[in-house]
């Protein structure tokens, strides 16, 4: 398994030996270790970098945790016991009951959940669950357009529907973006069809401003976008809004063109347009061997897709929900590779693909240089290898089993030095 290594050596540091600890007020941290930030840094302060090992792909983020996988349990069975009924009830809704009854019947815990209590005891992070309750229970008052002015706040606040962007896993993602770039700055591009989700958005700059050294530059495009929903809000001040369609990559806005990374946030299932074409205009927003980072739901799909009925959000030819096989069969044919996979193991995954320039010619040429010894005899493979670059062109990997060696520190200096070399 891939994994990818957390560890920072800063510039300043005296000697390997203090790697992984840093004192801050008296107290000593284990894993972690003071920054420096340089002076051009926007950030105006000390960031702490943490070290340790994230793997490209996890599968089981949230369901590890019994009190979030027992909420989402609750909510799954209240979607079971009732959707079809309401649906069936209510004319307007026909045309969607035969898709919501085979997203249940696929849904293989629906025959093992029998007597799981309804009882509404949410908390104020487990909104979906009172607002299913109300909408399916004895209060009959609550109506669809009471449902509808609930979903921007379902889709920002609750802990399943949002709980994967909120996680660690979203920050361990913009460092593969970091440390596969060409400098400290990423443009940040998310692109919204029908709604200003700004749930994603406001947890990238957050992680962002916990990881030293990056400046995030984010904006969101889309044919809904007016401006900031939130005036007041510090993280939105921050983000550039630009109402523009995706119909044709010339007509893209310079702002939104060249970006490090393009951000699909449940993007994909609220088009009409074949999902394979749609990521492949896309991804002409990104620069060469940029980033594609997309959230789509994968499992469980009858919550996401009655989600979509309910508030109004669905049309023909949309909801074109898949499994995480489907997703990836996708990805190749739109030409993406695919380098991170997050799933909350509950509903939502998050992709991370890589923009593939089929154009440019194929160099296999690789020179592999371990760098275990500490008495550092690999920098003269490091040169050669380097010479042997240069003339022939190729890749050079540098290889350690050991976490502590200043490889990482050394390439980050290497970055600093040479903002636009391909150096990662």
């Amino acid at each position: 398994m891939p994994f990818l290594h957390n560890f920072t050596l800063w510039p300043g540091c005296e000697s390997e030996k203090n790697l992984g600890t840093a004192v801050a007020g008296g107290v000593e941290m284990k894993g972690l270790q003071m920054s420096l930030l340089p002076l051009e840094s926007t950030k105006g302060n000390v960031v702490l970098g943490e070290h340790k090992f994230s793997p490209y792909f996890e599968t089981n983020l949230l369901s590890r945790f019994a009190d979030v996988s027992g909420y989402a349990e609750s909510c799954f069975e209240i979607v079971r016991k009732s959707a079809l009924n309401y649906l069936a009830q209510n004319p307007e809704y026909h045309a969607h009951l035969d898709q919501l009854r085979r997203y249940l019947a696929e849904d293989k815990k629906a025959a093992v959940t029998q007597g799981t209590s309804l009882a509404n005891n949410s908390s104020s992070e487990n909104i979906l669950e009172s607002s299913l309750l109300q909408l399916f229970g004895a209060d009959t008052s609550v109506g669809v357009t009471e449902w509808q002015e609930k979903v921007p706040d379902l889709l920002k606040n609750d802990q399943l529907l949002s709980g994967l962007v909120k996680s660690d896993c979203l920050k361990s993602i913009l460092e593969v973006i970091l440390q596969n770039g060409s400098s400290t700055k990423v443009n940040a591009v998310q692109y919204d069809m029908n709604s200003q989700n700004v749930g994603i958005c406001k947890s990238v700059i957050s992680f962002g401003d916990l990881i030293p050294y990056v400046d995030i530059n984010y904006c969101l495009a889309g044919p809904g976008v007016q401006g900031p929903v939130e005036n007041t809000d510090t993280l939105l001040s921050r983000v550039s809004f630009i109402n523009w369609e995706l119909n044709g990559i010339n007509t893209a806005p310079s702002a939104i063109r060249e970006a490090d990374v393009l951000i699909l946030d449940n993007v994909l299932s609220s088009t009409s347009h074949d999902p394979t074409d749609f990521l492949s205009k896309a991804a002409q927003l990104v620069q060469d061997k940029g980033f594609i980072l997309i959230q789509e739901p994968t499992h469980n799909l009858a919550l996401p897709f009655l989600m979509k009925v309910l508030s109004g959000r669905i049309h023909d030819g949309e909801g074109r929900f898949c499994d995480v096989a489907s997703w990836k069969n996708i990805f190749q044919n739109a030409g993406l590779k695919l380098v991170a996979e997050k799933s909350d193991g509950l509903l939502n995954t998050l992709f991370l693909c890589r923009r593939i320039d089929r154009d440019s010619p194929m160099n296999n040429i690789i020179v592999s240089v371990m760098a275990d010894d500490m008495d550092f005899r690999w920098v003269d493979d490091l040169q050669r290898g380097l010479r042997r670059q240069a003339e022939e062109g190729g890749t050079v990997w540098l290889y350690s089993d050991n976490p502590l060696n200043g490889i990482y520190g050394m390439m980050k200096v290497f970055k600093l030095e040479k903002p636009k070399a391909d150096i990662r």
